[in-house]
């Protein structure tokens, strides 16, 4: 008997990968197809063939009465004459909803993050993650707004701000983004509003640290005139607009030098699996061993599981091995460089991901935090407010320049 169904495959793949607990990383692992196939098949941008539905299918566990009508959402594609058999199935152009960039390479331990992120961003207008350069803000923000592509019908829209240097730009680049034209003679923040104003969207600002101040005029303007739009911020602090919820990234976990578990569980910690797998990209024959593991975990826990900084070591291990690249921690800011060709500068080396945050400080701050490098292991309010103030800063100004630095996730209490 032939089953029809009117749903489109991407909405019954992404129910049937959260059902099952799947982020897209683990379906693509477990069916043996790539992250940014199942990408394409949610957002709705390919036809699955046959055998990769099949696959899917198997991977998801499905049972008879679910398998059927998900196959039946996948019939083999009609191809023109002429076409060899094995050709790709030809697509009907269809207005893209995201502009979001398909993942090269998969998230890695972030499935709690994701579903904490998931929960904020239906109860608040505008969530802001924050945290310290490198620590994968934006990542995160990619792969929660790739799980929300079908809740949003009017789209969901990525911004990217980093290569901006004017305030003035940021409405612009949003305008363009949800693909609207600027009116001549009429304020951008009008325009924008009133195009969005009906809409349900949620838009991804991504690296508003620089550009704090217009970002948090446009947000607010956004949330008070567009009841449908909701925000995802990335930045290394809070936008500090009202309703904003702020989510702190963490560190990834590491794992206790003191009480290392044998290599086959040493992975357990997330900080090793990023470091792991990204080593496998430079040496596909890499592997933990009773030899190595202790190194790893070294290098994971001295650069305190953050993630520019343990993939930036994991690239080192076929000139260095991970004996040589633990051995050179101490000199890091030299050994730590290199990142992908197509980074931006500061994502490339830790020095400029460190160097872009100390340069978005004032004199004050900057002064504040070259004199808190004498503590080790930390410090009270007291004692800052003892060894810190003079010459340029008064004890007065300790508790407030903290604040700050602690805002701009450079500091953190505990």
């Amino acid at each position: 008997m032939d089953v029809t169904t009117t749903e489109p495959f991407g909405s019954m793949l992404r129910a049937a990968r959260l059902a099952a607990g799947w982020t897209q990383e683990g379906l693509a692992e477990r069916a043996g197809i790539s992250v940014r196939n199942i990408q394409s098949l949610e957002a709705g941008q390919n036809r699955p063939r046959r055998d990769t539905a099949q696959r899917l299918a198997s991977a998801l566990g499905l049972d008879e009465a679910a398998r059927t009508p998900f196959l039946a959402a996948a019939p083999a594609p009609r191809r023109r004459a002429g076409l060899p058999g094995d050709f790709p199935p030809l697509l009907s152009p269809t207005a893209p909803r995201h502009n979001l960039p398909l993942a090269l390479t998969a998230l890695i331990g972030r499935e709690a993050e994701q579903g904490e992120v998931l929960a904020l961003l239906f109860e608040a207008p505008l969530v802001t993650l924050t945290g310290s350069g490198g620590v994968g803000k934006t990542r995160l923000a990619l792969a929660v707004a790739a799980e929300l592509v079908d809740h949003y019908p009017d789209g969901v829209w990525l911004v990217e701000l980093a290569s901006l240097a004017e305030e003035r730009l940021v409405a612009q680049s949003v305008l363009e983004a949800v693909g609207t034209l600027e009116e001549p003679g009429r304020p951008l923040l009008a325009t924008l509003t009133d195009h969005l104003k009906e809409k349900r969207l949620l838009l991804v600002l991504d690296n508003c640290e620089h550009l704090v101040g217009a970002c948090a005029t446009l947000v607010e303007a956004l949330l008070r005139r567009c009841p449908g739009v909701r925000v995802l911020a990335t930045s290394r602090e809070g936008l500090e607009v009202a309703g904003e919820h702020r989510y702190r990234v963490p560190s990834l976990s590491i794992p206790d030098l003191a009480h290392l578990p044998p290599p086959e569980r040493l992975s357990e910690a997330v900080a090793v699996a990023l470091f792991v797998a990204r080593a496998r990209e430079r040496r596909a024959d890499f592997a933990l061993t009773t030899q190595n593991a202790c190194a790893v975990a070294q290098v994971c826990a001295r650069l305190d599981g953050i993630p520019l900084a343990i993939e930036l070591a994991a690239a080192r291990v076929d000139s260095l091995g991970v004996e040589g690249i633990a051995a050179r921690l101490d000199d890091r800011f030299r050994l730590l460089t290199g990142g992908p060709r197509s980074a931006l500068p500061r994502q490339r080396t830790l020095r400029a991901a460190l160097d872009w945050s100390y340069a978005l400080l004032s004199d004050a701050e900057r002064l504040l935090l070259d004199r808190l490098s004498v503590f080790a292991g930390g410090w009270t309010l007291d004692a800052a407010e003892a060894v810190c103030s003079g010459e340029g800063v008064e004890a007065w100004e300790i508790l407030d320049l903290l604040d700050s630095l602690v805002r701009k996730s450079l500091v953190q209490t505990e």
